[in-house]
């Protein structure tokens, strides 16, 4: 929720109720059984509201039976992120909620770029930025001594504890492991921190290594050495100071030397100024033209 909540402040300042509803599935539970959970919660949310738009964030699979509840009601859905690539089964969830939706923000111009390729429309697509790299130009830096963050998410094939070992075997320094998604049941690290802390974390860290989309996203504006390791993120358009490697130790370790003696300037390939406020007010315009093309063309006040 903290990722959102700019964008939320902003609808609300210029008059747009949004509701908050939150489903916890148990941690140990299988992702189709957490996506029949969320089925089955929010349609009665859904078909018992009177909504004008679902906003959805993301690409993770939770997602895919909010958007398909929200269609199945002829509600309009505003999805956030859409056109980006990545491994694991996220493209394929990411996709399937962009052909579902109606109003699209992307983070970045190649993915604005293939939203435009699948034929969406160009009235509909609005590039404005990242709402998490906005929320993480405003915070601040974690008064720590040096510091590796690593923070890997379950993959198929893919051992946490070689990244781990490579970093005590190239940097004599500490580690922090931010407790990961629990995806399958699996998770790795046991670090929990606030939003806010972990976006100073990012921003303080000497290097970070893993497998987060925050280590592409949000720390891009820092310039901190990123080691992006496995397939989990492959094809996101990636800042200058991200680097790739496999998941085996050998190739970890060559590519914590290559980046050790590396500096990089912050770049601004997901950042754009205002964009939750643009968002919103693109959002509130939206479900305006909508209300008028229903009812007729009415006194602001009766909206």
């Amino acid at each position: 929720m903290a990722r959102q909540k700019k964008l939320i402040e902003k609808l609300d300042e210029i008059g747009v109720d949004v509701v908050i509803k939150e489903y916890t599935p148990d941690e140990s539970m299988l992702m189709d059984e957490k996506a029949m959970g969320v089925m089955l919660y929010f349609s009665t949310i859904i078909n018992k509201g009177d909504f004008d738009a679902v906003i959805i964030r993301g690409d993770r699979f939770e997602m895919l039976p909010v958007a398909m509840l929200s269609a199945y009601n002829n509600i309009p859905i505003i999805h956030i992120e859409g056109g980006d690539i990545s491994g694991a089964i996220d493209n394929k969830i990411r996709n399937a909620i962009t052909a579902l939706a109606d109003l699209h923000f992307p983070t970045n111009y190649q993915s604005k770029g293939r939203l435009l390729e699948m034929g969406l429309g160009q009235g509909a697509i609005f590039d404005f930025g990242s709402l998490d790299v906005e929320l993480a130009m405003e915070s601040g830096i974690a008064p720590l001594e040096d510091f590796v963050l690593m923070c890997h998410h379950p993959m198929e094939g893919e051992n946490p504890e070689h990244i781990l070992s490579a970093i005590k075997k190239e940097l004599d320094c500490k580690v922090i492991i931010i407790k990961s998604n629990s995806d399958n049941g699996k998770s790795f690290g046991d670090v929990e921190v606030p939003p806010d802390e972990y976006l100073k974390l990012l921003k303080s860290a000497k290097m970070l290594i893993g497998n987060s989309s925050s280590f592409i996203k949000e720390a891009s504006i820092s310039g901190k050495p990123v080691i992006l390791v496995g397939d989990r993120q492959r094809g996101r358009l990636l800042p200058e100071n991200v680097v790739t490697c496999r998941c085996n130790p050998n190739s970890i370790s060559s590519s914590i030397k290559a980046q050790m003696s590396k500096e990089y300037q912050p770049s601004n390939i997901y950042y754009k100024k205002d964009t939750a406020e643009n968002i919103a007010n693109t959002i509130k315009e939206y479900i305006y033209e909508r209300q008028k093309t229903a009812f007729g063309n009415r006194d602001g006040g009766d909206r």
